[in-house]
């Protein structure tokens, strides 16, 4: 009940307050009974010719530029992705591995059937689409243009995946300090 209450709140967006990427996000974001502030918002740019890949809004219980401190604040976060590009699941799910692993450092252990149930719902993405994660303890889930495609639990996977933008081996610094509000 409380993830359908959840889902049900991402779904319902307040006035826009920035805008990047030429997309705007709004300045705060609703989660359940839990009220979210936008913490930062950047564009993901990818290879030498940085084209343009999605712009990105995480939204915190309260503003963090410290990424260990969002990683391990267990309250809900969610990270929203307006698409500036599409891009094939199956070239998703590829580039996402290696910052799966990237940051995944000792004592971790590479939570292989949370990233297996995660890739399966990896949808082919189109130029305009909005992904969305929410983020609650050890679980996310994962919504496109709206629909809920599921949610993934355990093995520390919500904290990977929420690392792959801002922990050790981000997909880019840039896009990082962007999401933790500060600017390089």
């Amino acid at each position: 009940m409380k993830t359908m209450a959840l889902m049900l709140a991402l779904l319902a967006q307040p006035a826009l307050a920035v805008e990047v990427g030429g997309e705007q996000f709004p300045d705060s974001w609703s989660a359940g009974e839990q009220a979210l502030v936008l913490n930062g918002a950047g564009v993901r740019e990818y290879g030498w010719l940085r084209i343009d890949v999605y712009a990105a809004a995480l939204y915190l219980p309260a503003r963090m530029s410290d990424a260990e401190a969002v990683l391990a604040s267990p309250g809900p976060k969610v990270l929203s992705l307006k698409l500036l590009h599409g891009a094939a699941a199956k070239d998703t799910v590829e580039a996402w591995a290696p910052y799966f692993a990237g940051n995944c450092q000792a004592p971790c252990t590479l939570p292989k059937a949370q990233i297996e149930a995660f890739n399966a719902l990896v949808p082919l993405t189109q130029k305009g689409d909005v992904e969305t994660y929410a983020f609650e303890g050890d679980a996310v889930t994962i919504s496109h243009d709206g629909k809920v495609l599921g949610r993934v639990a355990g093995g520390g996977f919500a904290r990977l995946l929420l690392s792959t933008w801002i922990g050790a081996m981000p997909t880019t610094p840039e896009l990082k300090s962007a999401l933790l509000g500060s600017s390089k």
